[in-house]
């Protein structure tokens, strides 16, 4: 591991996440006593020489900081913390811990990797007809993605994205249909 990776700011990062540890519940001077004896009880950080892989706490921030994942791993990190038999989280356990929760949720970091690269659209702010409307038609992200291309020729795969995510949500902020339409709508008792 190269030397150059051991600064002072990813020590710092990762003395943050460890500070994130504490459960809310616990606040005071137990707080207080438990953060101390935490924070320094292990010579292997306070320790100068201590080396840490910079994909390591790629991996580590991006399990810690992710919306979808980043509870279950702040949650698998006291499970292990329990389990140690000193009570403290090596820099190993915690890459082990980023690594099963990445493998767990593969499928929804790729996508969303995939959404923020502008190659899928974005449908979590889709209403749940729409989005069964688009499974029901075995419509693809590449079929979206040419859709949205065809609409709007002078844009970007990622902006035409945007653009067709962006109406998409904005049919699916419709509550009621603008007409009385016999087939469709119920009348309710305020329209006769």
């Amino acid at each position: 591991m190269p030397d150059a990776w051991n600064d002072a700011e990813t020590l710092a990062e990762l003395d943050r996440i460890e500070a994130a540890l504490t459960p809310p519940w616990v606040h005071g001077a137990a707080a207080a006593a438990w953060q101390r004896q935490f924070s320094h009880s292990s010579p292997e950080r306070n320790n100068a020489s201590t080396t840490v892989n910079p994909e390591s706490f790629q991996k580590i921030k991006l399990a810690a900081e992710h919306p979808a994942i980043g509870s279950e791993f702040i949650g698998e990190l006291e499970r292990r913390k329990r389990m140690s038999l000193t009570g403290e989280l090596t820099p190993e356990a915690m890459e082990d811990a980023a690594n099963a929760m990445i493998l767990k949720h593969s499928t929804t970091l790729m996508r969303d990797l995939a959404i923020a690269e502008g190659r899928a659209p974005d449908t979590s702010g889709f209403s749940p007809a729409q989005l069964a409307k688009l499974r029901d038609a075995n419509v693809s992200d590449q079929n979206v993605s040419d859709a949205a291309m065809f609409a709007a020729p002078g844009l970007s795969r990622a902006d035409a994205l945007k653009r067709w995510v962006a109406k998409g949500q904005k049919d699916a902020a419709r509550t009621a249909p603008a007409y009385y339409d016999p087939n469709v709508s119920v009348p309710e008792e305020s329209d006769i």
